[in-house]
């Protein structure tokens, strides 16, 4: 189209001329056969301005959808309809290239969910543009991001999600399905399922809990191997002295007692904590808590006799950090306690320490949220 037939029809001031004329300029912005001037640039660029917003909303949807492939289209115009109501806006959102991150993020902060879902289905979504629709915490935006094999999301934003998913079923599959996703937060979502599936078939049929509990624990564990873990467990952490002295064949109390009076209470800790197959920081809670409870629990599940219990207690008192006083009566508070907890239920709580502390967490949140 000639500029002398763009100034003809920019003379037809009907609703229906208006239209004609800002899609004649529309078109020629997608023609790449059209060769414009500097001045028919310009008078475009004036018609558009002068137009956009004057025209019917199935006009300028019209105009959004030529516009949306454009590198060329003005920025200000593009700016424009990617502000407009949602349904014009959408194709500027999801498609053009012409607008930066700090608009989209302006966009996503201020505009309506719509508007959100149209970015979140960009190609591709930077990772400035999906932590701002993921700091949205709106559930349709975040599975449609997730689903948007294009998004890249960072692993503070995926920490994110994996806090929603855990109250919102229909973002757990499309999460743990990304190639993407870091493995830690895998392993989180990994154990939130397994525990809610966990506690559907513990309540719906004839089953051991614990032996479900150690059946998903192998599972998830094989399933994310590579997850380095920030806790130290025996098995990694154990020293080749440890090592010998445990392929001896010694009763695990009889030898935490040599350690004992032996006065070697770095092996001590790493032996015990292997004997109850708990980690070196849940270890050193239950050998340092106050009471000595936990204690009593831990060494009556592997067996160990009363007299030894005894004396483990008075020698974990001296050795913890803070305070070394042993109140008059704490003693038989805790032989008492000792004495009252049988070997099994001992065993019991043992396992339920032993579990991993995702999945006990897991656990945890979906039982507060049955009570509520």
């Amino acid at each position: 189209m000639r500029l002398e037939e763009l100034l003809d029809l920019a003379r037809d001031r009907s609703a229906a001329g208006r239209a004609h004329l800002l899609g004649a300029v529309g078109q020629l912005y997608c023609d790449d056969e059209a060769v414009l001037g500097l001045r028919e640039r310009r008078l475009m660029e004036d018609i558009l301005r002068q137009l956009v917003g004057e025209v019917e909303r199935s006009v300028r949807k019209s105009l959004a959808e030529r516009l949306a492939a454009s590198t060329s289209a003005p920025p200000e115009l593009i700016w424009r309809l990617a502000n407009d109501e949602a349904e014009v806006a959408f194709p500027i959102l999801a498609r053009s290239s012409l607008l930066s991150d700090s608009e989209l993020i302006d966009i996503v902060r201020h505009k309506t969910t719509q508007h959100r879902l149209a970015i979140a289905n960009r190609k591709p979504v930077t990772i400035p543009v999906s932590s701002a629709l993921v700091e949205s915490g709106e559930e349709p935006v975040v599975q449609t991001l997730l689903a948007n094999m294009d998004a890249h999301i960072s692993p503070e934003a995926y920490a994110r999600i994996a806090e929603i998913a855990e109250h919102c079923e229909a973002l757990q599959a499309p999460l743990v399905s990304r190639s993407d996703l870091p493995s830690e937060v895998a392993r989180r979502m990994h154990w939130y399922v397994s525990a809610a599936l966990r506690q559907h078939l513990v309540a719906r049929f004839d089953i051991d809990p614990d032996a479900l509990d150690r059946s998903i624990e192998i599972t998830v564990t094989a399933l994310t191997p590579e997850v380095k873990r920030g806790e130290i467990h025996p098995k990694a952490g154990l020293t080749e002295e440890a090592a010998d002295l445990m392929r001896g064949g010694t009763p695990a109390p009889e030898l935490l007692t040599r350690l004992m009076r032996a006065g070697r209470f770095d092996l001590f800790e790493i032996v015990l904590a292997r004997a109850l197959d708990l980690r070196l920081a849940m270890l050193r809670r239950v050998l340092y808590e106050p009471g000595g409870q936990a204690l009593a629990v831990g060494l009556r599940a592997i067996g160990t006799p009363k007299p030894d219990f005894a004396a483990i207690f008075l020698w974990s008192r001296h050795a913890r950090p803070g305070d070394k006083q042993v109140a008059e009566d704490e003693l038989a508070r805790a032989l008492r306690f000792y004495e009252r907890i049988s070997i099994p239920a001992a065993r019991n709580v043992l396992r339920r320490w032993q579990r991993d502390p995702d999945y006990q967490a897991a656990l945890d949140a979906i039982a507060r949220e049955g009570a509520a």
